[in-house]
């Protein structure tokens, strides 16, 4: 596995002198006493976007700075392979002393006294109380995130307003924006990759935790039988709709398989794009000669609703030798300045109260959180998650699949998955 110091947090390790180190690097150039540590925190964190990694590598800079009897050894995993990775680690007790976990990872380690208790870090008391909900498990916090990623619908708003199109606040106006365009030969929804039409999915089938007790629905989705696969296929209904009635922009594999902005919406052609907030700082880097923002998704009669996940969770190691040093980094990482300089610099969303993006594209997404419109894919109360097996869902529908025999599957895997 690749270490950080080399290739992406190469230039800056150089610029924060040195405060990075590669575990079990002989190069002679920093052995001086100087340099010498008094310890060494391991960090295992998951490869995800160079904004990702930049921004965190800062932090852990600042961090570094003011500790000079640390080092700390960072290395990244892709995505893939970071749960195998992780749980084989902690099987044979050679973990490194703060990790990231998902929710569902965050249940199966603490089941196994895997994680330490984080409920006295002091940066808590200024997190929301949804995102608290998300992070306690019997009664104590054992992992911390640092942001907040939003999927959205992304609105050429001069378009639409070229075009006397309202801005999609409910399902029903999102259908007849699109048959709209369709009128005019526009197909007018595009999608950044997989992830957002899971979102859709998800957005619908948690309809009912913000309109009524959420305690309540994901009870009665753990006990009630068969509920979870009538409310799942009701909801990859949707996606199919959406498919049947053409609105979709798959062309080229754009949908599925695409790592880069789907052009039809860059140059301006079409009015709505699905896709998380973290790529509104992608999509500004294209300079578009158009206004956008991005919005709640609008896929319930009821309003619209911002599907959440939690980015970058951190944990710490219950049988981490630095037990004391691993919480006081977490504690560092998840206070207020850093949140907001890791969240700014990404297009996430903040963790925290009453602490808006700067981006004032992301806004909406902001104020549909704070309306209490938001849901979170892997919300911890589920019995069994899903959102890994949507995957394969969302390639089903899209290929003509009808929603019965998707949703069987989608449970059947989710049930029967491999955990770390």
């Amino acid at each position: 596995m690749k270490r950080l110091l080399a290739g992406i947090l190469l230039p800056i390790c150089m610029f924060l002198s040195g405060f990075f180190f590669h575990r079990g690097n002989q190069n002679t150039e920093l052995d001086v006493r100087e340099l010498r540590p008094q310890l060494i925190l391991t960090f295992l964190g998951v490869r995800h976007s160079i904004d990702n990694r930049f921004m965190l590598g800062q932090v852990l800079g600042r961090y570094a700075q003011r500790h000079p009897e640390q080092f700390i050894s960072y290395e990244s995993i892709s995505p893939a392979e970071y749960g195998r990775v992780l749980g084989k680690r902690l099987k044979v007790d050679c973990a490194d002393d703060i990790f990231v976990v998902s929710p569902p990872m965050a249940r199966y380690f603490e089941a196994e006294d895997r994680l330490a208790s984080l409920t006295d870090i002091p940066s808590l008391s200024g997190y929301r109380r949804d995102v608290l909900e998300q992070m306690r498990m019997d009664g104590e916090v054992r992992y911390i995130p640092i942001g907040l990623g939003a999927f959205g619908l992304f609105c050429n708003l001069d378009l639409l307003e070229r075009e006397k199109v309202g801005i999609p606040g409910n399902v029903q106006e999102l259908l007849a924006a699109c048959e709209h365009f369709m009128s005019r030969g526009v197909t007018p929804l595009a999608s950044y990759g997989r992830a957002p039409l899971k979102a859709l999915i998800i957005g619908h089938l948690f309809e009912p935790a913000i309109l009524g007790n959420a305690d309540r629905f994901f009870t009665e989705l753990k006990t009630v039988p068969g509920k979870m696969e009538i409310s799942l296929e009701e909801s990859l209904e949707f996606l199919t709709l959406l498919r049947d009635r053409g609105y979709l922009n798959i062309s080229g594999g754009e949908v599925r398989y695409s790592k880069e902005l789907p052009e039809s919406f860059v140059r301006g052609e079409i009015p709505f794009m699905l896709a998380g907030s973290w790529h509104a700082v992608q999509l500004a880097r294209t300079s578009p000669s158009f206004r956008y923002a991005a919005y709640p998704l609008p896929v319930i009669e009821d309003g619209s609703i911002v599907v959440l996940g939690l980015d970058s969770p951190l944990a710490v190691n219950a049988k981490s030798k630095y037990l004391k040093q691993a919480e006081s980094l977490v504690a560092f990482l998840s206070n207020s300045e850093n949140i907001d300089l890791f969240t700014a610099g990404q297009g996430l969303l903040s963790p925290l109260r009453e602490t808006p993006p700067p981006d004032r594209v992301l806004h909406p997404l902001w104020n549909g959180m704070e309306a209490g419109r938001g849901v979170f894919f892997s919300d911890i109360r589920l019995k069994h998650f899903i959102w890994d097996e949507l995957d394969i869902a969302v390639d089903m529908i899209l290929s003509g699949v009808q929603s019965g025999e998707v949703a069987e599957r989608v449970l059947r895997e989710a049930s029967g998955a491999e955990r770390w």
